[in-house]
């Protein structure tokens, strides 16, 4: 804004008497001011949003828990589980006394069985042959023709 010559702004005036507006640059703090505010503001604004989100994503997942916990399928399917478990297959405390007192003659599926390589194991075993390096075949040189000499341009063949 532009100041008259005692401190006051200079107005400029239209033909009709109306104030114009000041077309003088804006001063760079008062645009850093309101980018300040403007940033603080959306930050602000995306926190809101955010915090609200998370409130209602937690409000449906504990409704969810809620009524997973008082579900008569959940209490079903855990008593089907248990009944499997303890109807089923025999523990593994029994399994190993039962495996201990019979032997493992009595169980075919765990009987220990003779393997070459877990024998030797593959850090043991002894190195393989290297297969044979083939041996090349001797270059033969034949001697220039006469007539393969004479065709030939001067000094040709000749080794400074």
């Amino acid at each position: 804004m532009s100041r008259a010559g005692n401190g006051q702004p200079k107005v400029r005036f239209s033909r009709a008497g109306k104030p114009l507006p000041d077309a003088s640059p804006t001063p760079d703090h008062a645009l850093l001011a309101v980018l300040v505010v403007a940033a603080t503001a959306l930050v602000g604004v995306l926190f809101l949003a955010d915090s609200m989100v998370d409130m209602t994503r937690r409000g449906v997942q504990r409704a969810d828990v809620d009524q997973s916990w008082t579900s008569e399928a959940l209490a079903a399917h855990r008593q089907s589980t248990r009944e499997a478990l303890e109807g089923g297959h025999p523990s593994i405390d029994e399994a190993i006394s039962d495996l201990a007192r019979r032997g493992r003659s009595a169980f075919p599926q765990v009987r220990p069985f003779q393997s070459s390589v877990a024998v030797e194991g593959w850090s043991r075993r002894p190195p393989e042959a290297a297969p044979p390096t083939p041996t090349p075949e001797p270059v033969v040189v034949s001697a220039p023709t006469p007539s393969a000499a004479s065709d030939a341009p001067a000094g040709a063949g000749q080794v400074p």
